[in-house]
């Protein structure tokens, strides 16, 4: 375990159709890793270890900013002026408008720090992701629509992330404004992958067996893995509809890296359920907009 905590691993995501698939581990730095003689310690049955806690914050966006376009790569000097102006740009230490909570601010977030790369996508190679299709169209336009009317009729009608119940794939893979953190646990056969985030776990058997029919549909898709060499290869298929508020990127080949370092201690509680003090509040809050909007049509 001491060698494990001592370095990163890589996570890649490609998702197609559907199908996801994740490579852990390598070294922080994967050209040195090519080279090298490095082999990541066995477990009692001889699989490579991947069992600890990890993080994956990073500040790096998912695609390449406009300003970035043609750019691959950050130079040291870069870094350090991205970091700052992305620091300025996505604060949210600001005061909210009237009638507003606001949200979490700066004291609560979890930016990292920027990765060499200038975008988390790196196929395909502009960093961009591609068009959706026309139903996937169709479907954010229909999202759209629905967070412009703030729709609460019931629990239904607000999203799956809100209502605590998960943020499926890939979004369950991704980091986000805090608890990036996962705890990757390992048995004969099987590889479970614990998200701090809504409390997901990925239960990846390593039998072989095939997927199931594909009318059988899963929040986080039914996963099957692999061992080639060090690396832990997860094909996810049957993946629940996107009109069930999943995401949607069409049928283009997306993919994705960031690294993982070890932390130290436990992965703690992440105290959100469906029924929380949210769900009730924003019912709440919409029956008294809809009662105030029909006594002004009375008048």
């Amino acid at each position: 375990m001491c060698e494990m905590n001592a370095r990163s691993f890589m996570a890649v995501g490609v998702l197609s159709a559907g199908i996801m698939v994740g490579t852990l581990p390598t070294p922080a730095n994967a050209q040195e890793a090519a080279a090298s003689s490095w082999r990541a310690s066995r477990t009692p049955w001889g699989d490579p270890d991947l069992q600890g806690t990890w993080t994956n914050v990073t500040a790096t966006p998912l695609e390449r900013p406009r300003a970035l376009e043609g750019k691959q790569e950050l130079t040291r000097e870069e870094l350090v002026e991205w970091e700052h102006q992305i620091v300025q740009e996505f604060s949210t230490d600001t005061v909210p408008p009237a009638g507003s909570a606001g949200s979490h601010n700066e004291y609560w977030r979890e930016r990292g720090r920027l990765i060499k790369r200038t975008s988390l996508l790196v196929d395909p190679p502009e960093g961009k992701l591609p068009p959706l299709t026309p139903e996937g169209r169709e479907i954010q336009a229909q999202l759209v629509t629905a967070w412009g009317t703030s729709p609460a009729h019931g629990p239904e009608s607000r999203d799956l992330f809100e209502r605590c119940i998960t943020r499926g794939l890939p979004g369950a893979m991704m980091g986000n404004f805090y608890n990036d953190n996962y705890r990757i646990l390992q048995t004969r056969g099987y590889v479970v992958i614990l998200v701090e985030m809504i409390h997901d776990a990925r239960i990846v058997p390593l039998h072989g067996r095939p997927h199931p029919s594909r009318q059988i549909q899963q929040w986080l898709g039914d996963s099957r893995g692999r061992w080639e060499g060090e690396t832990l290869v997860v094909e996810t298929t049957n993946l629940r509809s996107n009109r069930d508020r999943t995401i949607s990127q069409g049928l283009g080949v997306i993919t994705l890296g960031t690294s993982a370092t070890a932390r130290q201690g436990p992965l703690f509680e992440f105290s959100c359920h469906e029924g929380n003090y949210g769900p009730p509040g924003i019912l709440t809050g919409h029956r008294v907009e809809e009662n105030a909007t029909a006594a002004a049509l009375r008048r």
